[in-house]
């Protein structure tokens, strides 16, 4: 394990400029990743590396994990505060905290408004005006008006995603808008033969309704908008029924209502319904996994549990991925969400 923080080394082999005890990383999706570098053996007479600002809020940090020299960067951010904790007869220890760079996105609320421009558009102009670049797949609808009202950049723009069924997160300098990979095969393979530690899957049906409906107005014709979205119409990640599926076969069929940002439009009903039936369906199975370190997995992506049967087997979307190093071992811990069972 090694952190470069704007060229200071800090390592667990205290091979480095300073040694370190914990370091935890949590990549989200939607929202900023996070980090936790905890020090130890300093010199309570001495801190110059802090007081001379090799180590202080907004420097550059790089996190890299690993077995031996089979490392790899899991993670690259900003520090946004420093904690010193003195306790007797132990050394003082400092705490770096910091996020990946999708923080920016949470700096003050702001009053915008777009005109005659795509989701993905506004994505590159967020990124733009946060000092990162964009990497977008670019959406189809171009909305004549939107409002961001009194909203941080990144409440605004996770909003419009989850509308569309697009994620959101930042890797280094770059800002992710792109579509959730629900079709795509998996990254990573979780079973019996792997350095599995612990395993945890759920699955339930409660709040699943067989469908959903979106309702808006169009101002340029003064007509109502209706769109129906059916749960047997999401992505099924290689299973067979929804939840909403299964909810409506053994308990009734029921239709939910889909509140949100303002519709002017057919096509945006229309995006908001599929979205939204997509996103009711990731919350019928879950799981919660953590193995021996694998720095490979990333948040948004998709790892495949298998051989445990059919109903708790098959893909799981990863919202959460977390790297821990701690008392000399490496571990790597995930949540993910899938469709249909």
């Amino acid at each position: 394990m090694i952190v470069d923080v704007d060229g200071t080394k800090l390592t667990s082999t205290g091979d480095g400029d300073l040694p370190v005890l914990r370091v935890e990383v949590s990549l989200e999706v939607d929202r900023p990743g996070s980090f936790v570098i905890e020090t130890a053996d300093l010199d309570s007479e001495t801190f110059e590396w802090i007081d001379g600002g090799s180590v202080a809020e907004g420097k550059p940090v790089t996190i890299s994990m690993g077995f031996g020299d089979d490392i790899a960067e899991v993670m690259t951010g900003e520090i946004t505060g420093l904690e010193l904790d003195v306790m007797a007869e132990q050394m003082p220890r400092v705490t770096i905290r910091g996020f990946d760079r999708l923080h920016r996105l949470t700096r003050g609320r702001k009053t915008v408004a777009y005109a005659e421009v795509k989701d993905s558009e506004i994505a590159e102009k967020i990124a733009s005006a946060n000092g990162l670049t964009a990497s977008v797949e670019a959406t189809a609808e171009k909305h004549p008006y939107v409002l961001q009202a009194e909203e941080t950049d990144l409440a605004f723009l996770a909003a419009r995603a989850r509308a569309i069924g697009y994620s959101l997160f930042v890797e280094d300098t770059v800002l992710y808008f792109v579509p959730r990979p629900l079709g795509d095969s998996a990254d990573f393979t979780v079973d019996a033969k792997s350095d599995l530690l612990e395993l945890s899957v759920r699955t339930s049906i409660l709040g699943q309704v067989g469908g959903v409906a979106v309702r808006g107005w169009d101002p340029a014709e003064q007509a109502a908008l209706v769109a129906e979205g059916k749960a047997s119409a999401a992505v099924k990640m290689g299973g067979s029924k929804t939840g909403g599926q299964l909810a409506d076969e053994r308990i009734g069929a029921a239709v939910g209502q889909v509140a949100g940002f303002p519709i002017t439009t057919q096509a945006q009903a229309d995006a908001a319904a599929a979205a939204e039936v997509q996103e009711a369906a990731l919350r019928h199975a879950s799981c919660e996994v953590t193995l021996i370190g694998a720095y490979t997995l990333r948040q948004g992506t998709i790892a495949a549990i298998s051989g445990y049967g059919t109903r708790f087997s098959g893909n799981y979307y990863l919202d959460k991925v977390s790297h821990t190093f701690a008392d000399g071992e490496y571990r790597t811990t995930f949540s993910g969400r899938r469709t249909a069972t």
